[in-house]
């Protein structure tokens, strides 16, 4: 919805993971030392095509790898 209007694919993942975590006061948002994260492996470049974002391989979690099929299978 943020391309769609005009921002940059940049803008548009700082604004759904940095912004929300500054607003939040939470230590994340951002992957550096000390910070909390959990992370999506996708497949494809976002800052090329955004849409890139919905095609997750991996996520890693409090520490741990898990596939799309293992998340999907608890639910």
């Amino acid at each position: 919805a943020y391309t769609m209007a005009g921002m940059s694919a940049f803008d548009a993942l700082k604004t759904a993971t940095v912004n929300p975590a500054r607003a939040l006061g939470v230590n994340g948002g951002t992957i550096e030392p000390g910070k909390l994260a959990d992370l999506i492996v996708i497949d494809g470049d976002p800052l090329e095509n955004i849409a890139n974002t919905i095609k997750v391989r991996q996520v890693i979690a409090n520490g741990r790898l898990f596939s799309v099929e293992e998340l999907t299978a608890a639910a």
